[in-house]
């Protein structure tokens, strides 16, 4: 009689078994499948293993193969970035999405290549900007980034994410951009009194009008009256924005002016500073911050009270 045959149980190696075995006990041919996972122990781009299985016949003769199995890493899939711009400050938000089959995968590192344009110029060269990445249950997650503050202007902003995984992989969103001209980055400048790149000389006890004016730097001679804007002085001709400084009484005698806020009036923003509380022939910085006190410095202004 002719020979009928039985299986072992398949050996996967590093992955495991997908459903059941396709077998033939007359002629001893089948088939069974093994899936992997896409996070290499090795942390490389590729890992090998063995898959291998056993064969018996009637005769209790037995026989077994094995085959080499190259495992690749599949790298992560990134979604273009989304681009915001807050038209105050400058600063360039980035965000994306991503999605990985590696259940157990790390992302070490990511970043976003960021090309701004002004308008009716040529692109620059890009800047790469560090993600900070988010992991998500189930692989994958989300990158996030912020570029340095821009200059006042009128912007297309282009942008690239890429993610790389623990197994060397690297996947790169498609570009995202704002659109030709989109990034309106507002200019804001003193008004007189005050004037921008010199010492202001104040009369000691008088009343100084802070005024500034927000201008789109997309529509010329468009102003703009969104922003909160807030008045600070502090001791001495200071650049960036030193918090290591003693800061005098920022007052005004103005019944209209609330604490240190500025007062629209029309398209101008004004606060009636009081030299009062100053020293007589000493620097003052005044600094235009957005939404508080404490928030970031827009632009700044030098004054000294004098007798």
């Amino acid at each position: 009689t002719e020979d009928t045959f039985t299986h072992g149980v398949p050996d996967c190696g590093s992955g495991s078994l997908v459903g059941s075995v396709t077998f033939s006990a007359v002629t001893g041919d089948g088939s069974f499948d093994c899936r992997f996972a896409d996070d290499n122990p090795t942390g490389t781009a590729s890992d090998s293993t063995a898959v291998s299985i056993s064969v018996t016949d009637d005769d209790t003769g037995t026989d077994s193969d094995s085959r080499s199995v190259t495992v690749n890493n599949v790298r992560p899939s990134v979604q273009a970035p989304a681009i915001t711009v807050d038209s105050v400050t400058g600063v360039v938000h980035l965000m994306t999405s991503f999605t990985d089959p590696g259940l157990s995968d790390t992302f070490p590192t990511g970043q976003f290549n960021v090309t701004v344009v002004p308008a009716g110029a040529p692109p620059n060269t890009p800047l790469a900007v560090t993600g900070t990445i988010l992991p998500a249950a189930g692989g994958g997650g989300t990158m996030t980034g912020d570029s340095a503050r821009l200059l006042p202007g009128c912007y297309t902003i282009i942008a690239t994410a890429s993610v790389t995984d623990d197994d060397t992989g690297t996947g790169t969103g498609d570009s995202s951009s704002t659109g030709a001209g989109a990034t309106d980055v507002y200019s804001l400048k003193f008004q007189d009194p005050i004037q921008d790149g010199v010492r202001n000389i104040a009369k000691y006890g008088n009343v100084v009008p802070v005024k500034v004016i927000v201008y789109s730097s997309c529509f010329a001679g468009k102003t703009i009256t969104t922003p909160n804007l807030f008045v600070k002085v502090v001791d001495g001709a200071l650049d960036g924005d030193s918090t290591a400084i003693t800061n005098p009484v920022t007052e005004s005698v103005s019944a209209a002016d609330t604490d240190q806020q500025m007062r629209l009036t029309g398209s101008t923003y004004m606060y009636n500073l009081s030299t009062k509380s100053l020293t007589q022939n000493k620097d003052y910085t005044v600094r235009i911050k957005l939404g508080s006190t404490t928030g970031t410095t827009l632009i700044s202004a030098l004054l000294q009270p004098k007798k």
